[in-house]
């Protein structure tokens, strides 16, 4: 009868035990790598979001728009404070430019009332061209066109020309 264990059933009962360790400790490694991805991707689709959220915003509150060369133009009839997200209504001319800064491109929105100084903030960055549709016709360059009916907006992403976020505003 044996009351213990010989050495060598304690190397191999120890090398097992490290094996699984290492197996448990690299399947941890691999979720927690994508955890960290995934919160990039979040941040990332709320940046959108917000982008869209403005636009759509600016849009339903507008009465003409045009497409600049490097974003868009809307005539709207309610300002929006930045600190705050309040509207205010007042007739207001809302500029969505993309810029480039530091090698990166930014998509940054301009708000002029009357005689008060431009007001700017960031929207968001990685947004490479912002074109606006009304009513079927054509994104014409600098030519006012009333909002009416179904708006879609297109805004085409920097890195990769295919990828581009779209959406429709119902008037």
């Amino acid at each position: 009868m044996r009351k213990a264990m010989t050495l060598t059933e304690l190397v191999v009962a120890m090398g097992i035990a490290s094996m699984v360790m290492a197996a448990s400790l690299a399947a941890v490694g691999r979720i927690a790598r994508m955890g960290t991805d995934r919160k990039g991707a979040d941040e990332q689709e709320d940046v959108l979001q917000r982008m869209e959220w403005l636009l759509r915003d600016d849009l339903m509150q507008g009465k003409s728009c045009r497409n600049l060369s490097d974003g868009v133009e809307i005539e709207t009839a309610s300002s929006l404070q930045a600190k705050t997200m309040r509207r205010e209504h007042l007739p207001v001319t809302v500029r969505y430019e993309v810029l480039e800064r530091s090698g990166r491109k930014i998509l940054v929105r301009c708000q002029r009332f009357s005689k008060a100084p431009e007001s700017r903030e960031l929207v968001c960055a990685g947004v490479q061209e912002v074109a606006v549709t009304t009513g079927g016709r054509d994104e014409r360059r600098n030519v006012w066109l009333p909002l009416r009916g179904a708006i879609r907006v297109r805004c085409a992403m920097a890195g990769d020309p295919r990828e581009e976020r779209t959406f429709e505003v119902r008037r």
